[in-house]
């Protein structure tokens, strides 16, 4: 059993389903066609597409043998020349072409106009009428069992390292190649590269991961010990190809604890030894936490760009792109373009500018912050900046089958900047329940008492600045938390609180999430809940918000599965005195 190759830890059963059939309308399959054709310059692949800049010769359905013996496909794209180039591999099992997802099965494109694109690029992939016209390969292979590649598909894990880095040497032995080879894209494709980037292939010079998870458990599937199904079971289910897909939910319902089968599916980021341009987001409900924690595990040269809107604008965006070429350019073809001098960290500042604006590609040398002072701030303290003894105790109680929520309101009294990782210490405890789940949500109130909250797609778009009134009508739809971004969120199964001191850190406490130790009636734990990083200016007269939950109130509106958080009681919640429930802020103010 492959499983059993190579290391991996876990013995036991891999569960698995079928995949879409490529006969299903979804999996828009183009069919298998092994060829070549030169694309000449000026080709429109659709209507209102981005016209190609260069001839390209379009290799397509060619065949690799991986280690084992299994056959995968991949397309290649090449510019018309003599000279050996590099190759960047898009890895992913979406389909080489169209395939289960394309932007125009999301609102308003998200806001990716048409003419940005060639319709050659592979979902969320670069695009070959761009990177070819620069001097690379684009090289777009179906994973195993994706598609027309044969076996069963594997998701994030050793096995899709193992098989990405056999096609990396593959590509680098071509006879085209200059033997130096990177990666690129968003999502999936980046996720895969922290994977294949961890089994060192040979050729492998580079690598782009453009906002993607490292760890499938604590990241996207039970993040605090939570199921968390929806959006997984959507990618499961559309992902297309003639054989079976691993089946992360019933593989979770049988190992609902962290264990060597997730173990498995958790990039070892340490061993990544090639340059890295890491770019991540503050707003994404599934890639916040795994970029920014593989970018601190990196221990290689590495850069890191946080943007503040949705990733596939941000990707395709021109001067990203051309910022990319430059990082690639250096690595990838060995030129001197002074690239090493780019500031390591680049990064937003939301409400920094004037009106609430956000300040963008704020420079600085490292994240989370050299500077930061992580401060307690007690729930029930009059203001940010109040210090000294906790307040007076003080108890609220959340009914988690009525869906109550509790908020606590921080004013603020002076300028402030939070920048890095908050952290939540909560003592509760359950009436009539020996467990529970819990959800934090950090906003920031205006001064006018309405809720900050940053549109995700780009304003100055031409196809947002279309739409703006329907973009805006978000806000009351369940869709709202993908396109509006309020601020940090972290999620905790009670019993599942114990921390590793030895593995945590200031605003990030780490949670072993393989032993539960239910609760006693009557007993107050305390809860340590790390959140997503935050990057927010406070103004005097302005608000911090502490929301805590008794349901997900983020989930994203994708799939049939929706997860149910348990606990059937009540959640009493202390504050003050003994039992300071506190939030731990990262302030960089004046520093």
């Amino acid at each position: 059993m492959l499983i059993e190759e190579g290391g991996i830890s876990f013995k036991g059963e891999i569960l698995f389903r079928k995949s879409t059939p490529l006969s299903d309308p979804r999996a828009r399959y183009q069919g298998f066609a092994p060829g070549e054709q030169i694309l000449p310059a000026g080709t429109v692949m659709r209507e209102g597409a981005r016209p190609l800049p260069c001839d390209i010769l379009f290799q397509r359905d060619l065949a690799v043998k991986l280690r084992d013996g299994t056959t995968i496909y991949t397309d290649v794209f090449r510019p018309i020349t003599t000279e050996k180039i590099p190759g960047i591999v898009a890895w992913s099992p979406y389909g080489k072409n169209l395939g289960g997802f394309h932007l125009d099965d999301f609102p308003f494109r998200m806001a990716v106009p048409q003419s940005l694109v060639s319709e050659l690029n592979k979902w969320e992939a670069p695009d070959p009428a761009i990177w070819c016209a620069k001097g690379f390969a684009v090289i777009n292979p179906d994973a195993r069992g994706a598609y027309s590649s044969e076996g069963d598909e594997w998701c994030w894990s050793r096995q899709e390292g193992r098989d990405g880095a056999d096609l990396v040497d593959w590509v680098g032995a071509q006879d085209w190649c200059n033997g130096k080879v990177g990666m690129a894209g968003n999502s999936w494709l980046a996720a895969s590269q922290w994977f294949i980037a961890a089994e060192r292939p040979k050729h492998l010079a580079a690598i782009a991961p453009w906002e993607g998870l490292s760890d499938v458990y604590r990241n996207l599937i039970c993040p605090g010990g939570v199921p968390d199904i929806g959006f997984m079971d959507d990618i499961i289910t559309k992902n297309a190809g003639k054989n079976r897909i691993e089946d992360l939910i019933a593989m979770l319902e049988r190992h609902p604890l962290y264990n060597d089968y997730w173990r498995d599916h958790s990039a070892a980021v340490e061993r990544i030894d090639v340059p890295a341009y890491v770019v991540a987001s503050l707003s994404s409900l599934v890639h916040v936490n795994g970029t920014f924690e593989a970018f601190e595990r990196l221990k290689t040269d590495k850069w890191l760009r946080v943007h503040h809107i949705q990733e596939w604008p941000d990707f395709y965006d021109p001067a990203n792109q051309e910022d990319l070429g430059r990082f690639f350019d250096h690595y990838l073809k060995g030129y001197d373009n002074g690239w090493e001098a780019t500031p390591t960290v680049r990064m937003p500042v939301f409400s920094a500018g004037p009106d609430n604006a956000t300040v963008t590609n704020r420079v600085e040398n490292a994240f989370p912050l050299d500077r930061t002072r992580y401060r307690p701030v007690h729930l029930g303290a009059r203001s940010l900046s109040s210090a000294g003894a906790p307040p007076a105790a003080s108890k609220v109680t959340v009914s988690a089958a009525r869906r109550e929520a509790a908020a606590f309101d921080i004013a603020v009294d002076k300028r402030t900047e939070l920048i890095g990782f908050p952290e939540l210490v909560l003592f509760a405890e359950g009436k009539d329940t020996d467990d529970f789940d819990i959800f934090i949500r950090l906003q920031k109130i205006n001064v006018d008492g309405t809720v900050f909250d940053a549109m995700t797609l780009p304003e100055e778009s031409p196809i947002i600045r279309a739409h703006r009134e329907q973009v805006l009508a978000v806000r009351d739809m369940p869709f709202k938390y993908v396109l509006f971004y309020q601020g940090p969120w972290g999620r905790l199964r009670a019993s599942l609180r114990k921390v590793d001191e030895a593995r945590s850190r200031p605003g990030k406490p780490y949670q072993p999430l393989d032993r539960p130790e239910l609760l006693r009636e009557g007993e107050i734990v305390m809860l340590r809940i790390g959140l997503t990083p935050m990057s927010l200016e406070l103004k005097p007269g302005e608000t911090l918000r502490v929301i805590v939950e008794t349901w997900n109130d983020l989930e994203i509106p994708f799939g049939d599965r929706q997860s149910k958080p348990i606990g059937k009681g009540d959640i009493v919640i202390h504050c003050g005195d003994g039992h300071a429930s506190h939030l731990i802020v990262p302030d960089v103010t004046g520093t």
